[in-house]
């Protein structure tokens, strides 16, 4: 049970109460383990609480609190990031593939993190920190892929790997969508009080920069404000957003390089840029109220006036049509990235954290290699990342062609130059360096594989008239029929060559064969189970009598 309390006759108060309900039902407080932490400039003395102890830090429902942030962290993350990191590294050696390792991440990892960052505030030491773990049991070492590209959804290049900070941002925003949300709460009566100087929620309608506000913040609220910001932060860039532009708590309109905000000002009608400029083009002293401005009021907006930039005093000039000033909308909105925005109170978790990720996601950097190294090709790379999802349920496969497409699949080649093979030569021919083109396709034994291969696909009625080396590498989207089984069965030859040559020996059709009737046992269990029978034998149709 945890308890607020004024002073200590409530707590002698309150300890009454308990002693007498301990009476009636026989529960009684343990004295011993109870514990009693002071709020705000309050100091406890213990010859005032005897029997209790008075704490630096106190926990309630799994999070500490204290006024040592050092010691706060360590209390709250530090023994969270080493559980963490012993519940992962149990699964570092189970030869997961990258998509599994990202699956154990999302299952094991962040939820340790976001319990307690989800209402305490997180430095990004410790972020940085809770990464490194994280992305060095993904890559057991180095990265391999930069962060921002690993991200991003599959069709994009990425495995749709959590991104820690966004998560963070995301609940801080809902923490604002809370604060709005039409219930009564003491946390929100406390954020109102402290946001009254600035407006309150109106503040969060404005273009703020919270370094600029004439408030001083809690550290989890200000990260709230932050998040927020980065949402919504704006640079108006045309006559019809400056004239929209909010004047108060404006990062733009600074006087002693902070920002401003009167509430006088706004009861006389002065809240957009636009509520400031005459029918003739000028700035005016414009009054909507009945009670005229006064000497003070007038020489504040003349500062005020003064502090435009000199681009939004000339949008502001050329302005005409008072029509053009939108009305605030009754609830604040946050924008999606593509130019909408939707009200706050109308959005998920979801999408919010999906805002932030878009801003941070980049592509693969090996994108504009293979764009260089195949110019004629006109690549649908969307497409191209999403097959392997489409055609095939193994991870492994999955895993070898997002390597292959991001560069990092490791031949003679790049082993000679690391120093860690005697010779760059082809494994199988001796003859070429080893690339990942030639190993899997230019290669003399690759090449005779794949001839076998399709000679006995055209034994059971599939067709592949020409395979090309970028198709080997992208994957065949010119055919229409057998098209994800054509494309499954190009990615498991691939898988299969790159085994051999690290088993050092040599792909074989049968040994493909042979593999390719394990997959079609397991894919077709998996379709029993999930009552998708239909949807496998449409894929397998022309191959069902020869795997079975």
């Amino acid at each position: 049970m945890t308890c607020f309390l004024k002073d200590n006759s409530s707590f002698n108060a309150l300890f009454e109460i308990l002693e007498f309900f301990g009476e009636c039902l026989g529960l009684k407080v343990n004295h011993e383990k109870t514990e009693i932490f002071a709020l705000g400039n309050n100091t406890l003395q213990d010859v005032d609480f005897p029997k209790h102890n008075i704490c630096v830090n106190i926990k309630i429902l799994g999070v500490y609190f204290g006024y040592d942030v050092k010691q706060r962290d360590a209390l709250n993350f530090r023994q969270t990031l080493k559980g963490m990191k012993k519940s992962i590294n149990i699964w570092k050696w189970g030869g997961l593939s990258l998509l599994g390792k990202i699956q154990i991440v999302k299952t094991f990892a962040v939820p340790k993190i976001m319990y307690r960052a989800s209402v305490i505030p997180l430095s990004k030491e410790l972020i940085k920190e809770a990464n490194s773990i994280i992305y060095g049991f993904i890559w057991n070492g180095n990265d391999e892929v930069k962060r921002h590209a690993l991200i991003s959804d599959i069709k994009n290049g990425g495995l749709r790997m959590l991104d820690i900070e966004s998560l963070i941002k995301a609940k801080r925003v809902m923490c604002l969508k809370k604060f709005l949300q039409d219930y009564p709460s003491s946390w929100k009566t406390i954020l109102g009080k402290i946001l009254s100087p600035v407006g309150g929620r109106f503040l969060l309608y404005c273009n703020f920069d919270t370094a600029k506000l004439k408030i001083s913040l809690p550290a989890y609220y200000k990260e709230c404000l932050d998040a927020w910001s980065e949402l919504n932060r704006k640079t108006p860039s045309s006559s019809h957003e400056v004239i929209n532009e909010i004047i108060w708590n404006n990062r733009f309109l600074c006087i002693d390089k902070m920002s401003i905000y009167r509430d006088d000002m706004i009861k006389l009608g002065f809240l957009k840029i636009g509520d400031v400029v005459k029918a003739n083009n000028s700035f005016q002293f414009n009054v909507y109220g009945t009670s005229p401005l006064s000497p003070e009021q007038n020489l504040f907006l003349m500062s005020l006036i003064d502090s435009f930039p000199a681009e939004w005093s000339a949008f502001a000039k050329s302005f005409t049509d008072s029509s053009l000033i939108e009305e605030i909308p009754n609830d604040p909105k946050i924008g999606l990235g593509d130019g909408n925005s939707v009200p706050i109170l109308d959005i998920s978790s979801k999408q919010i954290y999906e805002i932030f990720l878009g801003k941070k996601q980049i592509p693969p950097t090996a994108k504009r290699k293979l764009t260089d190294k195949y110019p004629d090709i006109n690549v649908e790379w969307d497409k191209v990342y999403s097959l392997p999802f489409r055609s095939t349920l193994e991870s492994k496969t999955r895993e070898f062609q997002y390597k292959i497409l991001n560069c990092i699949v490791y031949t003679n080649e790049k082993l000679y130059r690391f120093g860690l093979v005697a010779s760059p030569s082809c494994t199988f021919c001796q003859e070429t360096a080893e690339s990942i083109e030639h190993v899997l396709f230019s290669c003399k034994v690759s090449s005779e594989f794949w001839k076998h291969v399709l000679s006995w696909l055209k034994d059971n009625d599939i067709y592949i008239e020409t395979l090309k080396e970028w198709e080997i590498i992208f994957g065949k989207f010119d055919i229409k029929d057998n098209f994800t089984l054509i494309n499954h069965l190009l990615l498991v030859g691939k898988y299969y060559i790159y085994s051999k040559k690290c088993q050092d020996s040599l792909p074989t059709a049968q040994g493909f064969i042979a593999r390719i009737k394990l997959i079609y046992r397991i894919e077709l269990q998996i379709a029993r189970e999930k009552n998708k029978l239909s949807q496998h034998f449409i894929k397998w149709r022309k191959l069902v009598e020869v795997l079975t």
